[in-house]
């Protein structure tokens, strides 16, 4: 199996546990580790890395220090190719992924993402948001990842929920998202580009 908390068993006979590395243990401290070496785990399958940002943010989970690090090397595999030149990690495994992550937690799922480097891998674009300027008037919380950021943490609020009378979707997740995602690249300035 890929995680400790994923390699628990059940002896129906018995009526007990098998447990042969740890996972009953990792579960109560919330900790995600992966199952022997995490580099060798993540290299079997690379879309184990997809969903052990899924798991850290649908149920809470840390990072046991190096499966996270093993984690963040081996980020660049989910773009790798074969040599036919189809993808090894197929992209609806990392939608799915994706989508079930920032269902379950948006914020963390943001935030682990970009920590991660899969934001860097899979959704660039994503990453001029950081820095880019808005008008103060209009935004006093910063830039637009800033902004971008805050408008997630609103998803899983009391207010969102009284005020849509719902708990917020995957469409609306990946809405707020990308809403502002065309600020950067479209943005102007008075000493750029002489506008107002």
């Amino acid at each position: 199996r890929d995680f400790t908390v994923n390699a628990i068993a059940a002896d129906l006979r018995k009526k007990s546990l098998v447990d042969p590395f740890g996972g009953g243990n990792d579960l109560k401290a919330g900790l995600l580790r992966a199952v022997g070496d995490p580099a060798q785990r993540f290299a079997e399958d690379s879309s184990r890395l997809l969903r052990a940002l899924r798991f850290a943010c649908q149920f809470q989970f840390r990072f046991e220090e190096k499966t996270w690090t093993a984690l963040r090397a081996a980020i660049g595999a989910l773009n790798a190719k074969r040599e036919d030149g189809s993808e090894i990690v197929p992209r609806e495994i990392i939608a799915k992924e994706f989508i079930k992550a920032i269902v379950s937690d948006p914020v963390r799922a943001f935030d682990l993402w970009d920590e991660s480097g899969a934001f860097a891998e899979l959704i660039p674009e994503l990453l001029r948001m950081k820095g880019c300027p808005q008008p103060e008037i209009y935004h006093t919380e910063g830039d637009v990842w800033t902004h971008t950021r805050l408008a997630l943490s609103v998803l899983a609020s009391p207010a969102f929920e009284a005020e849509f009378q719902e708990p917020y979707d995957a469409e609306t997740a990946l809405a707020v998202l990308f809403h502002d995602i065309g600020k950067p690249y479209t943005l102007q300035t008075p000493e750029r580009d002489g506008v107002d």
